[in-house]
């Protein structure tokens, strides 16, 4: 079984291998990198890019996301207590 690598590790990873080939017209898009085999993919939605990379490579297991051009994949906002609604929570930034 491949073993757990440390976020950093996969982040440079990611930056060394990937983020030099990827082109600014690609912005937005977000990629899903098999950590163990170097194998990654790009697609408009995450999900999308997660499908391809384990049609791949189906035993992925240590599998990175990025979106390309941020600085993370996803932003998480926790709702104020009191102020905001579940669903004013959920809104995007």
């Amino acid at each position: 079984m491949p073993r757990r690598r440390p976020t950093e590790e996969t982040a440079r990873r990611y930056e060394r291998a990937v983020a030099p080939q990827l082109d600014v017209a690609r912005a937005d898009s977000y990629v899903a990198l098999d950590i163990d085999s170097g194998e990654w993919t790009i697609a408009e939605r995450d999900i999308d890019a997660c499908d391809e990379l384990y049609e791949r490579c189906p035993g992925a297991v240590n599998v990175y996301i990025a979106r390309v051009g941020y600085r993370a994949a996803v932003w998480i906002r926790r709702a104020e207590t009191g102020s905001a609604s579940p669903i004013e929570a959920q809104r995007p930034l």
